[in-house]
């Protein structure tokens, strides 16, 4: 009788035992069911679709045929509508929106809501569906956004980008050469906007008569105009060169020079300068 009893109760607690490890999975399913509805970033195989409230399930693989006619749709997975980015200074970085749509799509880039169309080809390139960045520093962060649409419907996503820590590398221009033709008597600006981590020495020259500056010419055979100077001017306006009421003379290269503690820049405006327009009096 004893010993019945004894495996009667070893049944029980081997029932209970089971009893409570279906109950802690079940408990685990329902966890990880709400995360997945709360946090969606957590699963690569959801996102978020604009105005959707839940996360719906990426498509790996389409079976769209589009032989005919669609609206764009991506050719890639796309784990997240809008996706979060972190690189350093300095880097390569390549963002694209790889698609396929009939009729022909257009896709159209945007940084912080305006429309992106970078001239610095130097810094930037924009091949229809790739947005690439040439060496980030901290003013390209922000959030870029790519909308495809073509007759039939359209589509979106955004990166945002985040540029972290200092840029070890000489400065680097923000604004591009100009080539200027000007009358005399008028007034002419010339931008040498930059970014650099490291404090930064800004000079200007000008080679007059000339419109060209060889990279092998000498500071010495340059006529010196300004540089930035701490205790007069602000950096900005040491970006900026005024000059009022041009004469004939003023034509030629004006070279601004950027250095700081990894190198040099620089950035080469051309003026040719016209004699001054006849006014006729009726």
């Amino acid at each position: 009788t004893m010993i019945i009893f004894h495996q009667i109760k070893i049944l029980l607690t081997i029932f209970i035992v089971i009893i409570s490890i279906n109950s802690v999975i079940t408990d685990e399913k329902l966890i990880e069911t709400q995360d997945a509805l709360t946090n969606p970033s957590l699963y690569d195989d959801s996102y978020y679709d604009g105005d959707q409230q839940t996360p719906q399930q990426v498509e790996y693989f389409h079976s769209i045929n589009c032989s005919i006619q669609c609206s764009p749709y991506w050719i890639e997975p796309v784990s997240q509508q809008k996706q979060t980015l972190v690189y350093p200074t300095s880097a390569s970085i390549p963002l694209k929106c790889p698609y396929q749509a009939k009729p022909k799509a257009k896709i159209t880039w945007f940084k912080d809501g305006h429309i992106f169309a970078p001239e610095l080809i130097e810094l930037f390139s924009i091949d229809d569906m790739y947005l690439n960045i040439t060496k980030a520093t901290m003013y390209d962060a922000g959030v870029y956004t790519c909308i495809v649409e073509n007759s039939l419907g359209n589509i979106s996503r955004s990166f945002q980008l985040i540029v972290q820590g200092r840029s070890l590398d000489r400065p680097v221009f923000t604004s591009k050469s100009t080539n200027l033709t000007q009358y005399e008597g008028d007034n002419v600006t010339f931008e040498c906007a930059f970014y650099s981590d490291s404090s930064p020495f800004v000079q200007w020259f000008v080679r007059r008569r000339s419109n060209k500056i060889q990279e092998n010419d000498q500071l010495n055979e340059l006529e010196f105009v300004k540089e930035y100077n701490p205790h007069t001017m602000s950096e900005d306006e040491v970006k900026l060169l005024n000059i009022k009421n041009l004469q004939r003379n003023d034509t030629g290269a004006y070279l601004c020079r950027v250095l700081n503690e990894y190198g040099f820049a620089d950035l080469i405006h051309h003026l040719i300068v016209l004699p001054g327009k006849e006014i006729h009096l009726v």
